[in-house]
């Protein structure tokens, strides 16, 4: 393990740079009046550059090797390129033009591409030379994906008096990660709308206007890139006692009758405004059904695949969400160099799977478990039934049990705009989640693994309840198995699963409008320079860095926080110009 040394921990350089580019362009043409099209190109690139470095020493600092000086260094990338195109054909109809359609039509494709490469030396000679090719030892890997996904669209609105309004649209996707050239699947939707308060006969105090709308809609998602594939890992082998050659192992499986994971979606609601529309309600009920749901299902050992990569995906079983969701946007204050806005809103979730089909309940991540009657990825443990401060002992169950969740229940949020004068905006927006759970992971390792944690080696820090929730009986076996039998931390990781809840003042930005007079001076119509300062405090009693981050966001349903760093604090300038 690691010397608790203050000066040896500072002096491990651990460092990562991100060089973020976001690129945009969209084009409007309109030949006719009726007639509108619109090209949009975008590009997101990312680069991390990852640095650790455990100083070479003479006194045993760190741990084996690593006291000869230890470099990895590791390079991310990630690109996305979108091309998307949108046009619409409007037109009117009937004795009066009472009847307004719109003809929509659209394609678009994204390609994204991820590359990972790590390089790592060990043994140097002095500490001021720590490159990777002056090291007595190198190692590396190179990891890369690529997915393309195109997409067509198509969709006809009419509207009636533009009171009563259809819609009917189909949306048609094909995904490269299936590894196969039939792999489309298409998606309707149909929806109604009606203003209501448009009616002669409506008359309901305070309402200013009033709609009901319904919508029914199928959704489509696919697979990691290459998931459909079998893999193999290099591991070369040994010729002689000085010569090596390449081989190979089985890495995993695939699934070649693997299809997209489809979900079914029922929503209505209403919107009214009230005080001659000056605040404004959106109330909305969703229920949403999947099926053939991708999901990772562990396979035995004995198959011979890397038991850490080799679970392949699955179409099984079935999950259910509803909620509800509630917005108001207000105009709190109106003026001629004076003027506040508001908008909150709020939504629940109930998530569960009803159904994994032949698949008996699974675990998944670190402590997930998929089971029907639960929420998917529901966090599990063996639940603490009983503590006694007295004997120092603890009795927990003898099976697993849901402790927590890793979607939030209850989400909400707070955006303010205020305008002073005719050149100056503020904007700030505050929100929550809650009802939900993350395993920290990190102080499970630094306390039961790593047995290096403040909490675990000063007795003073923490109470004897508490000592024994996280670690169990100081003495003989951790815990007690009701029925019989003893067990261990491994399997009761209740004091680790934490209550997620949290307040974040997520962003305060002001925004300044150039003058017309100053825009034309250097040939512009118009211009902004923006200051954004982002997640600036974070309210919550969760016990790791930040309730928000995720270690692994690939990992299915696996909310775990295992040294990640919290999400940074970030300022941002914005200089635009239009001509």
């Amino acid at each position: 393990g690691f010397a608790r040394q203050v000066a040896a921990i500072s002096a491990i350089q651990n460092t990562q740079l991100t060089n973020r580019g976001v690129f945009g362009l969209v084009t409007n043409y309109q030949p006719y009046s009726w007639f509108t099209n619109r090209l949009t190109l975008g590009a997101d690139l990312i680069r991390d550059e990852l640095t650790r470095f455990f100083p070479k020493n003479a006194v045993g600092q760190y741990s084996g090797a690593q006291n000869g000086g230890d470099n990895t260094q590791q390079r991310l990338g990630f690109e996305r390129y979108t091309l998307d195109y949108l046009g619409d054909i409007r037109g009117n109809w009937g004795s009066q033009n009472q009847w307004e359609t719109h003809v929509s039509f659209g394609a678009q494709t994204i390609s994204t591409r991820n590359e990972s490469l790590r390089a790592q030396g060990q043994g140097f000679v002095v500490n001021s030379n720590n490159t990777i090719g002056a090291a007595a030892a190198s190692s590396g890997n190179q990891t890369y994906t690529e997915q393309t996904q195109f997409g067509l669209f198509g969709q006809v609105q009419a509207a009636y008096k533009n009171k009563l309004i259809f819609t009917f649209a189909e949306r048609a996707d094909k995904f490269s990660s299936f590894g196969r050239p039939d792999d489309a699947f298409y998606l309707p939707k149909v929806g109604v709308s009606y203003v209501i308060s448009d009616e002669s006969w409506f008359r309901l105090p305070g309402i200013s206007n009033a709609r009901l709308r319904a919508s029914w809609g199928q959704t489509g998602r696919s697979p990691n890139a290459g998931a459909a594939l079998t893999t193999y890992s290099s591991a070369p082998f040994a010729l002689t006692s000085t010569s090596t050659a390449a081989g190979a192992v089985p890495l995993n499986p695939g699934n070649t009758q693997l299809k997209a994971e489809r979900g079914e979606e029922y929503e209505m609601g209403t919107d009214f405004g009230i005080l001659k529309d000056r605040v404004n309600f959106e109330v909305t009920y969703f229920k949403k059904s999947s099926k053939d749901l991708l999901l990772q299902v562990p396979l035995p050992p004995s198959l011979g695949f890397n038991q850490a990569t080799s679970n392949p995906f699955q179409n099984i079983g079935s999950v259910e969400n509803s909620g509800f969701e509630l917005a108001i946007n207000a105009q709190m204050y109106r003026s001629p160099n004076f003027a506040w806005d508001l908008r909150a809103s709020m939504n629940t979730l109930d998530n569960k799977v009803t159904d994994l089909g032949v698949v008996a309940p699974f675990f998944t991540g670190n402590v997930g478990q998929v089971k029907t009657g639960l929420p998917i990825g529901a966090q599990v443990s063996k639940r603490i039934l009983t503590i006694d401060t007295v004997a120092k002992t603890v009795l927990v169950d003898s099976a697993f049990s849901m402790i927590n969740k890793p979607l939030p229940g209850f989400e909400a949020a707070l955006f303010n705009s205020i305008r002073i004068g005719k050149y100056i905006t503020v904007t700030a927006s505050i929100d929550t989640k809650r009802d939900f759970g993350i395993y920290n992971l990190t102080d499970f390792f630094r306390e039961t693994q790593l047995v290096r944690s403040n909490r675990r080696l000063d007795p003073t820090v923490l109470t004897t309840y508490e000592k024994l929730r996280r670690y169990g009986s100081p003495t003989g076996a951790a815990f007690q198995v009701l029925g019989g039998g003893t067990d261990n931390v491994n399997n009761v990781r209740e004091a680790y699963i934490q209550a997620g809840d949290f307040v974040r003042f997520r962003e305060l930005a002001v925004a300044f409008q150039l003058p017309t007079a100053w825009a034309r001076k250097i040939r512009a119509s118009g211009g902004s320079f923006t200051v954004a300062a982002n997640n600036l405090a974070v309210w919550t009693d969760y016990q790791g860095a930040d309730p928000e981050v995720i270690t692994n966001i690939a990992s299915q349903f696996d909310r775990s926080d295992f040294l990640t760093m919290p999400t940074p604090k970030r300022v941002t300038f914005r200089f635009n110009l239009q001509y």
